[in-house]
């Protein structure tokens, strides 16, 4: 039975044994009791596995998507709209654009951390552990922002508003996407060095011991020559 990944993986494999499709699979209709059960059960999970990325991976790529075409209604209608209600001239309102624009590249970014997780070593938990942390704080900072941009402005839009809850808003969107810009940036730097922050404590480690074993050396020599 040929099944194929979604893009971008497109990988082939059977469904029945989920072995890779090619010159070397011919058939797996025939039992062999060779602990494939246990390669079995490894497999699926490995395919558990992509599902999580993948599905995360797509998910933000739709909300991407979306925020592109929300970016281009705040720019042909939305400001004007609120502009007009206010008595504002549209450039004030520059701050909604500039946080939708900010949504969507934090979208895109977020999506590529899941590909990024995805193939990072399993072995390596201390890595795994501080990605994931610098992603889910991201992660957390980008809903608000986005939140807040989408449910907080419609009112300006759907409703009446006085000027004392826009200029609210205005401090708190703008506050927002600093924030989610910062850690953005930081989520990026960590990924392009490749987490050596993660790294840094056991070099050090390491570096000390070997110093502690050349003095210790070093004293013996002396003890030698004494």
């Amino acid at each position: 039975m040929h099944m194929t990944c979604a893009a971008p993986c497109r990988h082939h494999f059977c469904w029945v044994c989920l072995g890779p499709l090619g010159v070397s699979h011919t058939s797996c209709n025939g039992y062999n009791d060779d602990g494939s059960k246990d390669g079995l059960q490894s497999l699926r999970a490995e395919v558990k596995r992509y599902q999580h990325y993948y599905e995360r991976w797509a998910e933000n790529e739709k909300s991407r998507q979306i925020a592109v075409n929300d970016l281009k209604n705040v720019r042909t209608n939305v400001v004007s709209e609120i502009a007009g209600a206010l008595g504002l001239n549209v450039s004030q309102l520059d701050f909604l654009i500039e946080a939708w624009e900010q949504i969507v590249e934090c979208r895109r970014v977020l999506k590529w951390t899941y590909a990024y997780g995805y193939y990072l070593p399993v072995g390596e938990a201390a890595k795994k552990q501080f990605f994931e942390y610098l992603q889910g704080q991201a992660e957390t900072c980008l809903e608000r922002l986005h939140d807040c941009a989408e449910k907080e402005m419609r009112k300006f839009v759907l409703e009446e508003s006085c000027m004392h809850e826009y200029v609210a808003f205005q401090k708190k969107l703008n506050e927002l996407t600093k924030l989610s810009k910062t850690y953005f940036e930081n989520l990026v730097r960590a990924l392009e060095n490749r987490l050596s922050e993660v790294e840094a404590p056991i070099e050090g480690k390491r570096r000390k011991m070997e110093n502690c074993d050349k003095t210790s050396m070093n004293k013996k020599r002396q003890r030698k020559v004494g």
